[in-house]
C-alpha cells in the first residue's frame, strides 16, 4: 500500500475546527491526518480505503510473525494450544470478565 504523500499533525482543537478542511486534504491532497491529545497521537484521518489496506497489511504482518514464533511447534500441539485458548476466552466471556 502506498503511504500517504504528507502526514500531517493537529491538536484534537484543531481538528474540531478545521475538520471539514482536514477531511478535504485527505480526499483530495493524499494527506494523512494524526489528531493529538496532549502530544499524544489520539486518531488518524485516512482514505477509508488506505485505512482497511493498513488493516490488511497489519494483520499479514501479525501472521508472519505468528507462523515465524511457532514454526518449530506441531501443527498437532499448535491447534490443541489454540483451542484451549478459544475456550478459555469463551468462558470469560460467559462470565463477563471480558468485553464481547
Amino acid at each position: 500500500m502506498p503511504k500517504p504523500l504528507l502526514t500531517k499533525e493537529v491538536t484534537v482543537e484543531e481538528a474540531k475546527a478545521r475538520l471539514d478542511d482536514l477531511i478535504g486534504e485527505v480526499q483530495e491532497q493524499d494527506v494523512e491526518v494524526v489528531v493529538k491529545q496532549a502530544d499524544r497521537p489520539v486518531a488518524r484521518i485516512v482514505r477509508p480505503l488506505s485505512a482497511r489496506e493498513e488493516a490488511r497489511r497489519r494483520f499479514a504482518a501479525r501472521a508472519d510473525e505468528l507462523a515465524r514464533r511457532f514454526a518449530d511447534v506441531p501443527a498437532r500441539d499448535l491447534e490443541t494450544m489454540i483451542d484451549r485458548a478459544v475456550t478459555e476466552v469463551r468462558a470469560q466471556r460467559r462470565k463477563g470478565r471480558l468485553g464481547a
